[in-house]
């Protein structure tokens, strides 16, 4: 730093700019991003190319602290000791880099023309993608200094996520928050975007003497929620928010905040009267939502608020097959103990067991089978050597009907057949049956006649335990 404030102003200036630039960069910026954005004065309306300067002249200025990897062609400090060094004394060389930056990127939003329906997603302007990240810089005392700016961003938003995220060709070049959401409104408003963002002294400014007219494609608070911006939700609940509001793929704020993990918030909602049994929504509920993010603690305070365990619906059909594809094992044994019923059909694996054998979550298998007392005391075990398990379906009666991929193990617990010899091999239905007998496993491997299992190559066959 010796050597960089022993320069004339001009180079000062430039290896400040470009140390900031560096320094608190939300992802690695690439030498034509370095080269641009300090290129860009406040109040410009174009870039001025008389300002731009070459990448060898910008590291010759800042005297070894940045450095061009080969590799990747990115831009970035020498060693990770530098940006500890940098953060240290931010406060007292660059105590305004956060505001710089965001009124920076702001000011190439609104360059006349832009944005240009032209413009090709494979080929976009130096800095275009990367002014993606404006308004994570904004958020704070940058919103009060940038209030003009940012608002008269916030009001043309839309037009920029259209642009940038072609969502029918699955192509996104703004792929942070709050551009990720999924099904954002067609067209957003500025308080929504600002509580997608959390925008805390934004969404307070739009509020003030003006009524909370919440978006009805997708609420406010849901998507407040969705991000875990607690403040904003307090904000939104303080001017009338209903908390019941429904929309969007999450359904409801409450089904958003236990998707996300986000404890606080839930205890929030639910005591300004969110209802814990609202339907709909990707998950069918706030339980399952919770349930399939493996969030212990909110699966238990909804139940004690009394979430319905066997509350069916969603993608994954009931909170208990959503935990177990996850491999929740500890969420799974809660809502068995809270009455979950095991043999709900529905969702993407149609039952409980066959999303834990999808997913190889031997454990929850076995859990599964032991709790359903129809299974008269037998218990299945997928042996995981090869290829994954993969149990499509379980009927559960006088007979155990359970599909599997060849070559899988299965093991039965249970007494040895009457009439059936150790090792005996028999003709069934077209199969090969093979059952050997050790201590209390019976242990049996399917193969179809006629026909060699090929790794790779899903082939199912039936097996029938009388």
């Amino acid at each position: 730093m010796q050597q960089i404030e022993a320069q004339n102003e001009d180079n000062r200036k430039t290896a400040h700019s470009t140390l900031i630039w560096v320094a608190k960069a939300k992802r690695p910026l690439t030498v034509s991003e370095l080269t641009v954005a300090p290129a860009i004065k406040p109040g410009a309306q174009s870039l001025n190319e008389d300002h731009l300067l070459d990448i060898e002249t910008v590291l010759a200025v800042c005297a070894g602290l940045v450095i061009v990897d080969k590799e990747s062609s990115v831009v970035r400090l020498v060693h990770y000791t530098t940006q500890e060094y940098l953060d240290s004394i931010q406060a007292l060389l660059f105590p305004d880099s956060q505001t710089e930056i965001a009124c920076t990127l702001l000011t190439f939003l609104a360059f006349d023309g832009h944005p240009d329906s032209s413009w090709k997603l494979g080929n976009l302007p130096p800095l275009v993608e990367y002014s993606q990240y404006c308004l994570a810089y904004a958020a704070g005392q940058p919103e009060v200094q940038l209030r003009e700016m940012l608002l008269r961003f916030l009001g043309q938003a839309f037009q920029w996520m259209k642009l940038m995220n072609d969502r029918l060709k699955g192509e996104y070049k703004w792929d942070s928050s709050p551009w990720n959401y999924s099904h954002p409104p067609s067209q957003p408003s500025a308080l929504w975007i600002a509580a997608a963002a959390n925008l805390v002294e934004t969404t307070k400014f739009l509020l003030e003497g003006a009524p909370l007219l919440q978006d009805s494609e997708n609420p406010e608070i849901i998507v407040a929620s969705y991000y875990g911006h607690m403040k904003i939700v307090h904000i939104l609940l303080e001017n009338g928010a209903n908390v019941n509001a429904a929309g969007g793929e999450h359904g409801s704020s409450l089904q958003a905040a236990a998707a996300g993990g986000y404890t606080e918030i839930v205890g929030i909602l639910l005591d300004k009267g969110a209802d814990v049994n609202a339907a709909g929504g990707r998950y069918g509920s706030s339980l399952q939502a919770a349930a399939q993010g493996g969030h212990t603690e909110i699966v238990c305070i909804l139940l004690d608020k009394g979430a319905d365990v066997n509350a069916a619906g969603g993608e994954y059909g009931s909170s208990l097959q959503a935990a177990a594809q996850g491999g929740h094992t500890e969420i799974v044994h809660i809502l068995l103990d809270k009455g979950a019923d095991v043999n709900i059909e529905g969702g993407r694996y149609r039952s409980s067991l066959q999303a834990a054998a999808q997913g190889g979550h031997t454990e929850i298998v076995c859990m599964l089978m032991e709790w359903d007392t129809r299974v008269l005391g037998c218990r299945v075990a997928l042996h995981l050597s090869g290829p994954r398990p993969h149990v499509q379906s379980v009927r559960l009666g006088p007979e155990l009907l359970s599909k599997v991929e060849l070559g899988l193990s299965v093991r039965i617990l249970r007494d040895k057949p009457e009439g059936r010899k150790d090792g005996a091999e028999g003709q069934k239905d077209g199969r090969t049956e093979a059952r050997r007998q050790t201590d209390s496993w019976t242990e049996v491997w399917i193969v179809k006649e006629g026909r060699e299992q090929t790794m790779g190559v899903q082939r199912q066959s039936t097996l029938i335990i009388n």
